[in-house]
């Protein structure tokens, strides 16, 4: 994929990495960061060879026609309708479709997603590029020369214009409605945006008052310049130039309609003034549908691996009511994982096999059968002493349970609501619950100590490679509100992988026949259980070999396996480092998360614990689980987790403005939906957004007049 990119590049097409065997990116930005520079291209690919390769369009002076097929739309039916499309390069895609790439002229034409049936032309964002591979798939070229993008397919692309009826007899009024509008239109300072303020001015008299072109730069040379600093020079043939291009460009820009400005009452012959908002630029405007067309969905790994943890999810499925495969899985992966607590550790960093597995979703959604299986199949296993208690009052509660049985399982039922008395200052014993979880988690590599206590029970304990596993449920509700600002900070929340489903449910006819447990399952979960190293029994249990020695197995890993969990730590210890995502804690320790899921995967798949090895096909599952995890639970908390009210306030308007989508939320209605927060501390929130480039304002047409829209801007 190295060269594929580098020779790229040297065309002057700008390249990005992809994710391997995906369509979205690999790097923070995009395509925002694609380049042409050999250095940084080679230091993507070399750290991720596999990755596919995607070209920004706009950059590279490109533009693209996208024949799509998909089941009963044939996009080459349609490419009769676009005429007579010169030899240009064609590149083939896996889906069967195929882009057909053009040079743009130095002016990209409109984006139109449904030119034709079947049919989009693509002028900003990125295209993946061959040899890139998508499904096992690759794309490849047919031809590479390029042509021009024909004249009649960038007029297709065109936005349809309403026209209006303007008579000579209100042509005067709207002239002059037009000068009291650019009055209060803001001048263009050099070094202060001054080429897109006046670009706005333009656009307002072009399109917002439908004015010829005559008309708009007459207004804009007598009634806007003299008030720009420095004034552009008329008697400068470049600068006149410059300036009237503007005029050119709006004329040119896609707007969904036209004559908004016409129907504003604000601008009436018998007024003079009107307070206007900051509203957004045609560039901008540009950005946004950019940034929309190109968010990155969550992908959802394909969620059931090989071996037991997926005879087990199955089984958990095959007897639910209400089937949810995130819940089967993360209690699939804390069955096996308890029952080969001590027995095995990774070959990477001596990765142990305790995790905390969180299932969350709405109420009724399939969260408690997974509980009651896992019993089951320890119970039935012959390692029903492994399961603990389904809630805990202590630290000292735990370090008792752990000071007798090593290896233990926590059912935990409604943990968003036990976790929030964790959190808790009141109850002080419970408040000490949290800190001595984490010090399991991380201790199954050496020796936990408990405390030294005073009173007459007073002796400290110590337990070699301890394995405390949970496998916990809880309302999507209960577990965010239950979380604190520190908890991301202190190490809490990077310890538990929380497995969210939004999806309700379908409820199935399926009667819980989940006593007969299948032979296959049983079996190996049976062998687990029972299985000792035979090495420590050829040893005298006098021998100080015997105390001093860990009988835990090593289960080596691949070199691709290990080369893929490196690549995942630097990129986990970066999103940390620099923030590049919110919520960037929550990758400390995704690296070793994947670690210990690839263990039990992998040893899950063999009879014999000593003939077990983890290979590149679990490590990069394991991967693809913690980091929709994390993803997915850095979403659901955005808005909940916060340090202050102002940032409380700030998150629910943000949110209100995010659900919104495209098309935006008016003033109005989010002054209803944000009636708690004082206005005056929601108009200084809207403003830290629109500074911050979260949001931008636009007008909408209304019945009575324009409307104030907040716009969510991802990215």
């Amino acid at each position: 994929m190295l060269n594929d990119a580098l020779q790229y590049a040297t065309k002057g097409w700008y390249v990005f990495p992809l994710r391997p065997g995906s369509k979205a990116p690999l790097v923070a930005g995009g395509f925002k960061q694609a380049t042409v520079d050999s250095t940084q291209i080679t230091s993507w690919w070399t750290a991720n060879p596999t990755a596919n390769i995607g070209i920004a369009l706009d950059t590279s002076g490109l533009c693209v026609v996208d024949v799509d097929t998909h089941g009963d739309i044939n996009g080459f039916e349609s490419l009769p309708l676009l005429g007579d499309l010169p030899d240009t390069a064609i590149a083939r895609t896996p889906s069967g479709g195929a882009h057909y790439v053009f040079q743009n002229e130095g002016t990209p034409p409109p984006r139109k997603i449904g030119l034709v049936t079947g049919i989009d032309l693509l002028a900003n964002g990125y295209i993946v590029a061959a040899p890139s591979v998508i499904d096992g798939l690759p794309y490849y070229w047919e031809s590479e020369t390029l042509d021009c993008l024909p004249e009649q397919v960038r007029q297709m692309a065109a936005p349809k214009v309403k026209k209006q009826q303007i008579t000579s007899d209100n042509h005067h009024q709207i002239l002059h409605r037009a000068s009291l509008w650019l009055e209060k239109c803001d001048a263009a300072h050099e070094g202060q945006a001054g080429h897109s303020k006046l670009l706005w001015a333009a656009q307002g008299l072009v399109n917002g008052f439908m004015l010829s072109r005559a008309d708009s730069l007459s207004l804009l040379w007598s009634n806007y310049n003299p008030r720009c600093v420095p004034s552009w020079n008329t008697a400068d043939p470049i600068q006149v130039r410059e300036f009237e291009r503007k005029v050119s460009e709006a004329e040119a820009a896609p707007v969904k309609s036209r004559g908004w400005l016409i129907q504003d009452d604000g601008y009436r012959t018998d007024r003079t003034t009107r307070k206007t908002d900051n509203f957004a630029t045609p560039e901008q405007i540009a950005e946004l549908s950019v940034a929309y067309d190109n968010i990155v969905t969550l992908e959802e790994p394909s969620w059931k691996p090989s071996g037991l943890v997926g005879d087990i999810m199955q089984y958990i499925l095959d007897t639910a009511q209400i089937p949810q495969p995130k819940y089967s899985i993360a209690a699939s992966l804390a069955v096996v994982g308890t029952l080969l607590g001590q027995k095995v550790k990774s070959g990477w960093k001596n990765g142990r096999t305790n995790l905390y597995c969180m299932a969350v979703g709405g109420t009724s959604t399939g969260k408690d059968h997974p509980i009651s299986m896992a019993e089951r199949i320890l119970e039935q296993s012959g390692a029903g002493e492994l399961i603990g208690g389904t809630d805990v009052t202590s630290d000292s509660a735990i370090e008792k349970r752990i000071s007798d049985h090593p290896v233990t399982f926590y059912p935990w039922d409604e943990a968003g609501h036990t976790l929030g008395g964790f959190g808790s200052q009141v109850d002080n014993h419970r408040a000490t619950v949290v800190p001595t979880l984490m010090k399991l988690w991380s201790a199954g590599n050496k020796t936990y100590r408990g405390k030294d206590r005073a009173g007459r029970d007073n002796s400290s304990f110590s337990i070699k490679h301890p394995c405390l596993t949970i496998y916990g449920t809880g309302s999507t509700d209960k577990i965010a509100s239950s979380l604190r600002k520190d908890q991301l900070q202190d190490g809490w929340l990077p310890r538990c992988l929380y497995f969210i489903s939004s999806d309700l449910g379908t409820l199935s006819d399926t009667l819980d026949t989940g006593h007969i447990i299948p032979a296959l399952i049983l079996d190996k979960c049976q062998g687990f259980a029972q299985f000792v190293n035979p090495a420590a029994t050829a040893v005298s249990v006098f021998s100080a070999q015997a105390v001093d020695q860990d009988w835990t197995i090593t289960v080596p890993i691949d070199t691709d396996a290990k080369n893929a969990l490196k690549q995942f730590f630097i990129e986990a210890r970066d999103i940390q480092q620099l923030g590049k995502l919110d919520n960037c804690e929550l990758w400390g320790k995704a690296a070793e998360q994947a670690d210990r899921i690839a263990l039990i995967v992998a040893c899950g798949t063999f009879h014999d614990l000593r003939d077990a090895k983890i290979t590149l096909k679990e490590v990069q599952w394991a991967i693809a689980v913690v980091r929709y995890c994390i993803q997915s639970f850095s979403d659901l908390i955005s808005d909940k987790v916060v340090e202050n009210d102002f940032e409380r306030n700030l998150k629910m308007v943000l949110e209100k403005i995010k659900r919104a989508g495209r098309r935006g939320i008016t003033k109005h209605e989010l002054t209803r939906a944000t009636r708690a927060i004082k206005s005056f501390e929601r108009i200084d929130i809207l403003k830290t957004l629109e500074e911050g480039h979260d949001i931008i304002i636009d007008q909408q047409d209304k019945k009575t007049r324009p409307a104030t829209v907040y716009i969510f801007k991802p990215g």
